[in-house]
């Protein structure tokens, strides 16, 4: 939005300041329609709006309030001269007036005019910024607390078949083990791996001059996992190569990302490996797609699930044994034990599978980041309802729907899951691609209006994050100016 700002005329930006303005308060009029006579009030005191407000019908005004995709659904309060532009931009402040629970998909409609449709699929493989960079640029890897982007480099070293160090910092030894690494690896030309480097500010500090002084060798390659913190030295992100990541949206993305990853090692059977690993993705989505409704309806704190908890990487293994078994992969325990009891076999009956051990093995894998007894107790629910051998018969319910008046909320099904047939991953990857792209909240176990109140939040906390960046970018302008 800032980005969108920035590129507008004057009479852009003056409609962006009246969106932030507090004093023009976000509402969700679809939880409250007697709010619709009052925010109808408040539009006419707004001069841009309040000329086209007669030409607006009263089906239009309710089926804006009303539909759960409100944005596509804004009342033409313009005319017909007004350009594309201003007309997203008047939607977005009716959407704050109104339908406070979809600010953010208006503003990314916004955004998608300003610049263009392609705008947020923007996708840079890691692999290509390796090629680009430098010896002496690190590469930052940045990603809200919670979720942790350093496995993405692990999953490069596997694949091009090179070797990295792997330190984290957090510890005494921490700074000590990454100064050594890196002097032996500057040398030599190998990658390094440096995580959680928030968590030593001290070190960042003399981080750049040390790197100017190893004179490394040009295959040599520095990788900083980080969470986004004031803590992090400007000048290092200067003269880093910044990579912002964040968990798939969703548990569709998430599921698919998941299987992709795994579709490789379903091939060497048993053939019932490829329905476990669906569950184990489908388990691994609702883990952490319930972060974003942290703390206050999904997970009581920001636990620390990523893609290393599904697969490890082959140059992983060796370093992992089950006697700590926290440490290892949910897909390494099911390749494992498969691979135990199959004895080469091409099929298993379900009934004979260890679930119990399974399910306790995935439980410790995923728990070892849980310090709430609540969580933990939540987590060995869903492990529960995931692993079991009823997930092999046609019809199962993976999610059992919504009941009663909660079922009303959906405008279709009562948002339950069935799991697929078939037998293969490709059949297993249809399955997942059907799914809703926003899935409902019955799908983490949560109430059906959670979807709701996590867009509202997240709708109020844009406004005051955009307003809070735009005010500190005015105070450096007129510095500026002074300053001439």
């Amino acid at each position: 939005m800032l980005l969108a700002r920035a590129s507008l005329d004057v009479t852009g930006q003056a409609m962006i300041d009246r969106i932030l303005d507090p004093t023009n308060a976000g509402n969700d009029v679809s939880t409250d329609d007697q709010l619709r006579s009052k925010v109808l009030d408040q539009c006419s005191r707004i001069e841009a709006l309040e000329p086209h407000l007669a030409q607006v019908s009263n089906e239009q005004w309710g089926r804006f309030c009303s539909e759960e995709l409100a944005e596509n659904y804004v009342p033409a309060i313009w005319d017909e001269k007004t350009t594309e532009t201003d007309r997203r931009l008047r939607s977005v402040l009716l959407v704050k007036l109104f339908r406070v629970d979809r600010f953010v998909p208006a503003v990314e409609k916004l955004v998608t005019a300003v610049f263009s449709a392609d705008f947020f699929d923007t996708v840079e493989e890691l692999e290509g910024i390796v090629a680009q960079v430098e010896s002496t640029t690190p590469i930052a890897l940045a990603s809200n607390p919670g979720f942790d982007a350093s496995y993405k480099v692990n999953n490069l070293v596997d694949k091009v078949k090179t070797r990295c160090s792997n330190i984290a910092m957090g510890s005494n030894e921490g700074p000590r083990s990454a100064d050594k690494a890196l002097s032996e690896a500057a040398a030599t030309g190998q990658w390094v791996l440096v995580k959680n480097v928030h968590l030593a500010p001290g070190w960042l500090q003399g981080l750049e001059k040390r790197l100017g002084s190893l004179k490394p060798h040009a295959d040599f390659r520095l990788f900083l996992s980080m969470e986004t913190s004031p803590k992090i030295p400007v000048n290092l992100l200067r003269t880093s190569r910044i990579l912002m990541y964040e968990q798939p949206a969703g548990v569709r993305a998430n599921m698919r990302d998941s299987l992709a990853t795994l579709t490789p090692r379903a091939s060497k059977g048993p053939v019932e490996k490829g329905r476990l690993y669906l569950l184990l993705s489908f388990l691994h989505a609702v883990v952490q797609e319930r972060l974003r409704y942290a703390p206050t309806l999904g997970w009581k704190g920001f636990w620390e699930f990523n893609d290393s908890d599904v697969s490890l990487p082959s140059s992983a293994v060796e370093s992992v044994s089950l006697t700590i078994v926290q440490y290892a992969c949910a897909a390494f325990i099911i390749d494992t034990w498969m691979e135990t009891i199959a004895h080469g076999r091409t099929n298993i009956a379900p009934v004979k599978m260890p679930w119990e051990l399974l399910r306790t093995l995935v439980t410790e894998t995923y728990g070892g980041k849980i310090d709430s007894e609540e969580d933990f107790e939540q987590l060995r629910r869903i492990v529960h309802q995931c692993l079991t051998p009823a997930a092999f018969e046609d019809g199962h319910k993976l999610v059992e729907g919504a009941k009663g008046e909660e079922a009303e909320v959906y405008s279709e099904g009562d948002g339950g899951l069935t799991v697929p047939e078939g037998t293969t991953m490709p059949d297993f990857m249809k399955w997942v691609n059907g799914l809703p792209e926003r899935e409902p909240p019955t799908y983490l176990g949560l109430p059906a209006n959670a979807e709701k109140l996590l867009l509202v939040g997240h709708g109020r906390d844009t406004m005051k994050n955009v307003a809070r960046v735009t005010e500190i970018l005015g105070e450096g302008e007129e510095s500026n100016g002074e300053e001439r």
